[in-house]
């Protein structure tokens, strides 16, 4: 990874009814990003709204609370994105690993779900850390076997949106 940040707290004051995504751990599905019901923010200048700031195919985990471990990337291109405190940014060398790729090693429950699992800590209110999301270890295939391996999951899931269709 390039950088693992989360969001800062307080960003209630910044929000309205247009402007930029504030993307919250429910808008974080398991594999996607649904902002189907947005919340809106006008960021400050600062360097917590630079640091917090999503670009596209970084990664985003939910690091507290039920919704632990979800795991989705950004596929916002014209619209910008700010992440809540319960929301971790994860940015890859995408010349090492494609985002995609860890969002599905993150999801399957033999690799990422197993390891959020053994690393959260805390009972009422589960959680993880930097450090434990930087412990994290995967298979790392090369970029063209990643690249395989995504198009063979995107050739899997248009045929099952077929089958489903023809039922």
């Amino acid at each position: 990874t390039e950088f693992i940040t989360s969001g800062g707290r307080g960003w209630s004051k910044y929000f309205h009814q247009d402007g930029d995504y504030f993307i919250r751990s429910g808008d974080v599905q398991m594999g996607r990003l649904d902002l189907s019901k947005p919340q809106f923010v006008s960021p400050p200048d600062n360097a917590e709204a630079k640091r917090t700031k999503v670009k596209f195919n970084d990664v985003l985990l939910t690091i507290t609370g039920s919704r632990i471990g979800r795991a989705a990337s950004v596929k916002l291109d014209s619209e910008g994105g700010y992440i809540s405190q319960h929301v971790a940014l994860i940015r890859v060398d995408e010349t090492k690993l494609l985002a995609d790729f860890l969002v599905i090693l993150l999801c399957i429950e033999s690799y990422g779900q197993k390891q959020i699992r053994k690393f959260q800590y805390g009972q009422t209110k589960p959680g993880l850390n930097f450090s434990q999301i930087s412990n994290f270890i995967f298979p790392l295939p090369s970029i063209d076997e990643q690249k395989i391996f995504l198009k063979n999951i995107s050739l899997m899931k248009s045929n099952f949106k077929f089958l489903e269709l023809r039922m």
